[in-house]
């Protein structure tokens, strides 16, 4: 959703922002529950139910709050792109215009390894604490460090995207990133280190939520004018597939060697940016609003 509500309520140069404001505060929830979790608990199975039934209790509050007060679409259109766009396209339709596109097939694959990865190493901290033999309240540190520092850098992403509006570059920043944070991570993944792993979670956390903002807003810019919920929601569901097939098979690793589960993931997020050399997107919605506002697009086709 965050894609498209930015699209439908932001203007041009605030987009990529607005999405990444969105897409955070998913990840706020996500911190928030790494920090309710091991006080609620307390080792303690029974107190599962408590835990659920306050987090039912947020998203119960949340949607209320969207109900009452929430709209659709501003009075008017808040820029040239969302003015004329049609999105009433068939479901069958989207899916056999975005599934021609060479670039968005790599923009699938990508996204879906990078972000895979991101839910599977947050997934399996505990498992990671264990292995190293630190606290485990380190488990909550870790995880919320991931998601809290990955803000920031999901932020610095969306506002140079606004303001730059060179995707591709800032995605492969974000992308290679990652493979590199991921192998000084799992280089000092080691017991009696928690202070580097630390710093190694924050600032894979920087890189890896970024790629959320800018892959999202770049399926748009390239299947524009496709329904952006649609096309979006393809991209989180690659990465759910991702994440769930590289929490089995890091978890089947792991009972023979953790790092053997690490540079598993390792590897994947090198694949990950490494396809990202092979994306070559046309930049449509960009080129239609310059056409509207008669003014020469100064973004090369392909894009950058």
């Amino acid at each position: 959703m965050p894609p498209k509500l930015a699209q439908n309520w932001f203007g041009e140069r605030e987009r990529v922002t607005a999405t990444a404001i969105g897409a955070l505060f998913n990840q706020l929830g996500i911190a928030i529950g790494f920090l309710l979790a091991p006080p609620i608990i307390q080792n303690n199975a029974q107190n599962i139910p408590l835990l659920l039934a306050i987090d039912a209790a947020l998203a119960l509050g949340s949607g209320l709050l969207v109900l009452v007060f929430f709209r659709s679409d501003p009075p008017t259109p808040p820029s040239a792109s969302q003015g004329f766009a049609k999105h009433d396209y068939p479901f069958s339709v989207v899916l056999k215009t975005v599934f021609r596109q060479p670039a968005f097939i790599v923009l699938l694959l990508s996204f879906g390894i990078g972000i895979g990865a991101f839910y599977a190493i947050s997934t399996l901290m505990d498992y990671l604490v264990i292995a190293l033999q630190y606290p485990s309240t380190d488990s909550s540190l870790f995880g919320m460090l991931v998601v809290l520092v990955g803000i920031a850098g999901a932020i610095i992403m969306g506002v140079l995207g606004d303001r730059t509006r060179r995707y591709k570059l800032l995605l492969c920043i974000a992308l290679f990133g990652s493979a590199g944070c991921m192998v000084w991570f799992t280089l000092a993944s080691v017991p009696d280190n928690r202070v580097m792993v630390a710093i190694c979670c924050s600032i894979l956390g920087l890189f890896m939520t970024a790629v959320l903002p800018v892959g999202m807003d770049l399926s748009v810019e390239i299947t524009y004018p496709m329904p952006e919920a649609i096309t979006t929601s393809l991209l989180m569901m690659s990465a759910q597939i991702f994440g769930i097939l590289f929490i089995f098979v890091m978890t089947a690793l792991q009972e023979v060697s953790m790092s053997g589960s690490s540079w598993f993931l390792t590897a994947w997020t090198c694949v990950s940016a490494l396809l990202m050399l092979l994306f070559k997107p046309e930049y449509k919605r960009v080129n239609a609003e310059t056409v509207v506002h008669g003014t020469v697009n100064t973004l090369p086709v392909t894009g950058s």
